[in-house]
């Protein structure tokens, strides 16, 4: 959609991109440009089989033009991995063993499961994860890596399998399309924003007073999601830093104000940790590390 996307990896061959798409425009044409690059994974998002995928997305056959153009990228012998919001809706065909290998005989080099937030101006709360899901999600994630056909990636747990909150620790933030620095995609607000350079990023992750309070709050109430354990003392938080809301649509806060607590992936004294030697030391020294914890 966005036609200098490839002329911006193109420019910067020493970073690696991953390409967040729903891969119903990947033609042929297009995956091999990204096999030139050499420097783009696409991580493709499959919301659910045919049914849940179309009314996810609110449009038909998506299921199939997203097949569609995942086997363009294994054509092309793209290095390419899959993503899934998991919700009620569709935790019983996502979380399964058979979703797994069907994604490995189509390509997929990795699995990527995330937990859905219900937020934005059309949020659906009922269609969150209970508790006992969210337990499951993990058992059934710790369970397939000893395994599975393709590699697992998640970003809630460490080794031990204890939460964690990769804004919290410090180890990343979010830039928004317009250059905004916030402390992660689904919280949009803001203080700073990057010059025409960018040159002024690393000045902000640092001595971002915002951010610093941020982690400091968010760490001393939860191992978890904030957003969705306690939107009401987060929003608090927003409105009393003056944060600037990075959306088009300028009702983030009022969203926020409206949304209902929802079970977190904080499983306390009930952690289970990872079971594969080979994911333990990643998410040690690789995944999660960089001084991050530990």
């Amino acid at each position: 959609m966005y036609r200098g996307l490839f002329d911006v990896l193109a420019k910067h061959p020493d970073c690696y991109f991953q390409l967040f798409t729903n891969a119903t425009l990947i033609t042929e044409d297009i995956a091999q440009r990204m096999n030139k690059l050499g420097n783009v994974t696409p991580l493709i998002s499959i919301e659910g089989l045919r049914d849940e995928s179309d009314r996810r997305r609110g449009r038909d056959d998506v299921y199939e033009r997203t097949l569609r153009g995942l086997r363009m990228c294994r054509e092309a012998k793209l290095i390419f991995g899959v993503a899934a919001s998991i919700c009620k809706s569709n935790f019983d065909d996502l979380v399964c063993r058979k979703h797994l290998e069907d994604m490995a005989r189509e390509g997929a080099a990795f699995m990527w499961y995330y937990i859905y937030r219900p937020v934005g101006a059309d949020a659906h709360p009922e269609n969150a994860l209970s508790q006992e899901q969210i337990r499951k999600l993990r058992e059934f994630i710790v369970e397939q890596r000893r395994n599975a056909p393709l590699l697992i990636i998640d970003v809630y747990w460490d080794a031990e399998g204890k939460a964690i909150c990769p804004g919290a620790t410090g180890m990343s933030h979010h830039i928004s399309p317009s250059g905004y620095v916030e402390f992660c995609p689904p919280l949009q607000m803001a203080m700073e924003r990057l010059n025409s350079e960018g040159s002024n990023l690393v000045e902000i992750c640092q001595r971002s007073e915002y951010l610093a309070d941020m982690r400091k709050m968010i760490a001393e109430t939860t191992r978890g999601c904030i957003l969705m354990e306690s939107p009401e003392k987060l929003a608090d938080f927003l409105e009393s830093h003056g944060g600037f809301e990075t959306t088009s649509r300028a009702t983030f806060l009022e969203e926020l104000k409206r949304m209902h607590h929802v079970a977190g992936h904080d499983m306390k004294d009930k952690a289970i940790p990872e079971k594969n030697p080979l994911y333990m030391t990643l998410k040690k020294r690789y995944f999660f590390g960089f001084g991050a914890y530990g």
